[in-house]
């Protein structure tokens, strides 16, 4: 009894030891969201690998901080739909 004592307050002293390191995390970056429409349903476009090895050179990581949305999509009046129905009309 006295041994399971002296095990709980040595593990409550060292878990409130503890705390203040785990709380110094660093945060979380910004994740860029970065859309993409090819309008043609029967291939990738040519230059997607390129445009994620450019990305990738200036820091940008898929699935890091940078997610990619890309859609392929059947004529010019669908992108422009699916644009404006995803994300909005706001201007940067």
């Amino acid at each position: 009894m006295k041994c399971s004592t002296l095990g709980l307050l040595l593990s409550l002293a060292l878990g409130t030891l503890a705390a203040p390191w785990s709380s110094n995390a660093q945060p979380l970056g910004k994740i860029y969201l970065l859309g993409l429409f090819h309008v043609g349903l029967d291939h990738l476009p040519p230059g997607l690998d390129r445009l994620r090895q450019g990305l990738q050179a200036l820091g940008y990581e898929e699935g890091g901080n940078l997610s990619l949305d890309f859609r392929n999509l059947p004529d010019e009046a669908a992108a422009y739909a699916t644009a404006r129905s995803s994300y909005g009309s706001a201007s940067t």
